[in-house]
Formats: structure tokens, sequence, C-alpha cells
């Protein structure tokens, strides 16, 4: 697997959920309340795992692909 920042948008995601979940808990703290922001947090944790799985089964196919040629042309 890759660094996260060779995925675009990933690392944007997870600052965002880092961000939403520490405001989440911020509020649970000073409010004794729940906050809609933890469940955005992840939200935005799942968006990024299923970014990423898309990335890889892209470069799954592609490097597939490849081999196959490559094993055509032998």
């Amino acid at each position: 697997m890759k660094a996260l920042r060779s995925y675009p948008g990933v690392l944007i995601l997870m600052l965002i959920a880092v961000a939403m979940l520490v405001h989440g808990l911020v509020d649970y703290i000073n409010y004794e309340a729940a906050s809609p922001s933890i469940l955005a947090a992840i939200g935005c944790l799942f968006s990024a795992v299923a970014l990423v799985a898309v990335y890889e089964f892209k470069s799954f196919k592609a490097n597939r692909r490849l081999v196959r040629a490559k094993s055509q042309t032998l």
C-alpha cells in the first residue's frame, strides 16, 4: 500500500474527520450532549477507506492487464 499522500482527496478527508472528531469531543465535554460531528467524522473515515479501495482496485486491474499482455508476448 502506498502513502496516504499519493491518493488524491484521502488526506483531506482524514483531516476533516479529525477536525470533526475534535469538534464533537469538545461539544460533548462542554455541553454533555452527543454531537452530530462524531457521525460526520465516522462518515469521513468510511469515505476515505472507500476511496483508497477504489484507487487500489483500479491499480490492481491495470497491473493485471500489464501482466497478461507481457505473458502473451512471451
